[in-house]
């Protein structure tokens, strides 16, 4: 990953933020501890990497109101709520409002380096989601505002005749930007143009 992946972990115990973090350390998974909620949204950026793994039960604001402050931010951090016994309902709304899984106290070590493998996984696949939509969205810049139009229609399947029809083109125009829309982009077919605007969109073509 481009940016450096921490393990953001949020709990009002203490003890649990140290035995948590001498987890993080022998396994070398770099770790930031938090003891509120609020704390951790005070360093929370953008450019932050990894996931967060916080406590439901906190005193003042708990792990969904954190979750819900973070998500406002606009951070798609991979987010882990750990919850005691009797908590499930809370982490199942959690999961609800975004976050990406849940473990419930007391957890074997196994199990939560498990999870927060997948959390960070899903973090460095987000990014080169994030990376290859920009990279799309600079190359679609070369096209005019007519090139952009009917490279959208290209993409709901339209034939550059029903394309002509609509934007009161000939034909012969239509291909002319066809053409010129390939060589701008630099790709050898409609196809592989129409995956940029996919990519440039952060979706899957799958």
């Amino acid at each position: 990953m481009s940016r450096s992946a921490v393990v953001h972990i949020i709990d009002d115990d203490r003890d649990v933020l140290k035995s948590l973090s001498f987890l993080m350390a022998a396994h070398d998974l770099p770790c930031q501890i938090y003891g509120t909620a609020d704390a951790f949204l005070e360093n929370l950026t953008q450019e932050m990497a990894g996931c967060i793994l916080s406590d439901v039960r906190m005193p003042g604001m708990d792990g969904l109101e954190l979750l819900s402050h973070v998500r406002a931010s606009g951070s798609h951090l991979p987010f882990i709520v750990m919850t005691g016994h009797g908590d499930v309902p809370l982490a199942v709304r959690a999961m609800k409002q975004g976050a990406t899984d849940f473990i419930e106290k007391p957890f074997s070590e196994k199990a939560l380096l498990a999870i927060i493998q997948i959390a960070l996984e899903i973090d460095r696949q987000n990014e080169l989601r994030d990376v290859k939509a920009r990279e799309a969205r600079e190359r679609l810049a070369l096209l005019t505002a007519r090139e952009t139009q009917i490279l959208e229609l290209v993409a709901t399947g339209m034939s550059s005749k029903l394309i002509a029809y609509q934007l009161e083109l000939s034909a012969r125009t239509v291909d002319v930007h066809r053409a010129n829309i390939l060589s701008k982009l630099n790709v050898d077919n409609a196809i592989s143009a129409v995956a940029l605007l996919i990519d440039a969109r952060g979706q899957t073509s799958s």
